[in-house]
């Protein structure tokens, strides 16, 4: 961007600008015969909210300007599931629950078998969630989808810490879209 300014001797001269859409000139360089005005670049309009989800997916592999279990609401209508931030409610009960997976810690028993503990998040919060080994056998390879899960287990309360021992696990595979993205 090239910008006019003034030098010692009263005179144009063209100086190049790179954050400068416009010329502003300094008070000590007004002048009432002003060099040739730059014009502003346009703005463009904003992305839809659709595009922009898209983009963000494309770009991070997760939606920033929504939860993403957001985009999953007309999928997971007709269904039942205790929240996060009601877990503690449940304990001792066996519960459905939805989440997107955030963390997982593989681990083996005492005798080498293969099983996970895991976080997920619903739209209350996170909560924490236990595949022994033969669940996490029977469902472990479906913790990568980057997909929301249903998630059905026993609330077990540990000192004063809720937490799920996973008995099924199922992906949400239909993402509905929806009007107001």
């Amino acid at each position: 961007m090239k910008n006019q300014r003034k030098n010692s001797k009263g005179k144009w001269q063209e100086q190049t600008s790179l954050f400068a859409a416009t010329r502003t000139p300094s008070p000590s360089c007004a002048s009432s015969t002003p060099g040739p005005a730059i014009k502003a670049l346009p703005i463009p309009p904003e992305y839809s909210s659709n595009q922009k989800i898209k983009d963000e997916i494309e770009l991070f592999g997760f939606p920033l300007s929504k939860h993403p279990l957001e985009l999953y609401q007309e999928a997971l209508k007709g269904y039942e599931f205790v929240s996060a931030s009601e877990m503690h409610l449940h304990a001792g009960k066996q519960v459905r629950m939805v989440g997107w997976l955030i963390t997982e810690k593989f681990a083996e028993t005492n005798d080498g078998q293969p099983m996970e503990f895991t976080t997920f998040e619903d739209l209350t919060g996170l909560y924490d969630a236990t595949f022994f080994p033969a669940t996490f056998q029977k469902y472990g390879h479906l913790l990568t989808s980057g997909k929301p899960y249903i998630v059905e287990g026993l609330v077990e309360e540990d000192l004063g810490e809720c937490t799920l021992t996973v008995k099924r696990l199922e992906i949400v595979h239909h993402l509905v879209p929806m009007a107001s993205w």
